[in-house]
């Protein structure tokens, strides 16, 4: 230390001193994968979620299609409109019996039968219809946030990968800065001793 403090009073102060420029512009880089990380990790697990929802659906509904209709079908209630026809078709009907003298008779039953049954299949078709469409629109969101996760995860990708090439290639000019001062300062000594000794 003596010896470089004499070499300052000779007017080499920045010899071997200076500001590494990597140095300072580091810190900055360091901030950049928390700042990606708090705004794609959101969107990447609910992506995540998504998809494995989607998964699972999915494999229900190719593995045994069957199962899955018949889970869906095992919601159904008959609808207020179904009650309220079957009502009024129920009281039509034995009135028309009534009237022709048939009433409780098997051609009575078999008849009322056949028109309840068909009245409770369109029901139960109107109500899966709902039912499907009701799923599609929420399968189709499903699918558009997992599609969202992925293309935040690829940018979060993107910019961790470009913000690492960015340290690495500060790291490469800081190391760079330092051989290049480093050989300056050397330089500057041996024609300072060159000059010393030849004046002798």
């Amino acid at each position: 230390m003596g010896f470089l403090n004499s070499l300052t009073q000779f007017g080499l102060p920045g010899l071997f001193g200076g500001s590494n420029p990597a140095k300072k512009a580091m810190p900055y880089l360091n901030q950049i994968p928390g700042v990606a990380h708090q705004a794609y990790d959101p969107y990447i697990q609910q992506g995540q979620r998504q998809g494995n929802a989607l998964e699972s659906q999915y494999s229900q509904m190719f593995q045994d299609p069957t199962a899955f209709l018949n889970a869906l079908q095992s919601g159904y209630k008959p609808s207020e409109e179904y009650n309220y026809k079957s009502d009024i078709l129920g009281r039509g009907l034995q009135n028309t019996a009534a009237a022709g003298g048939f009433a409780g008779t098997q051609e009575h039953q078999r008849g009322y039968g056949e028109l309840i049954n068909q009245l409770l299949s369109g029901d139960m078709q109107r109500w899966l219809e709902n039912l499907m469409r009701i799923q599609g629109t929420g399968l189709a969101g499903a699918e558009t946030q997992a599609g969202r996760g992925y293309q935040a995860s690829t940018g979060l990708a993107d910019t961790l990968g470009s913000n690492l090439a960015q340290q690495g290639g500060l790291a490469y000019q800081g190391q760079d800065w330092r051989n290049r001062r480093n050989q300056a300062g050397f330089n500057s000594l041996a024609n300072l001793g060159s000059s010393f000794f030849g004046g002798f």
